[in-house]
């Protein structure tokens, strides 16, 4: 759980890999589960080390991020929004590269992850497993 308009890493979502060669690419996919209260929007960015790659860059007020989801209304905080990720990087080394999520919402809302906002215990209330994962693709 977070509450922040700062990117913030997210527990649980990162992973390394040692390319085996400098010209590899490495492919990032992410699957993460996301609650949040009503009226938001969740940002998140997607990391080599500590550098912001494949995101579009802030414009204005808007926010630069690799994705994003709203909850405009209704009944937010009993649902989980999936969201999907991949990226082809191309970090140029064989030393160990860790790749990472950030996250953070409008006005400081409160995201809960693989979780509903309210937890009910509830038939209908998912739990959910968040996951990132690199895979080498050899030139």
């Amino acid at each position: 759980q977070m509450s922040s308009s700062s990117f913030a890493d997210i527990t649980g979502m990162s992973v390394a890999i040692t390319p085996s060669a400098s010209d590899s690419k490495i492919l990032i996919t992410v699957s993460l589960y996301a609650g949040q209260n009503n009226n938001s929007v969740a940002f998140f960015k997607l990391l080599r080390g500590s550098t912001v790659i494949g995101s579009a860059s802030d414009d204005g007020s808007r926010v630069g991020c690799n994705f994003s989801f709203g909850v405009d209304g209704g009944d937010g905080h009993s649902h989980v929004h999936s969201n999907s990720y991949s990226y082809l990087d191309s970090p140029s080394t064989t030393s160990a590269t860790t790749y990472k999520i950030q996250g953070a919402s409008y006005n400081n809302a409160t995201l809960t992850f693989n979780r509903t906002p309210n937890d009910a215990d509830h038939a209908t209330t998912a739990r959910c497993t968040s996951v990132i994962t690199a895979m080498e693709v050899l030139a």
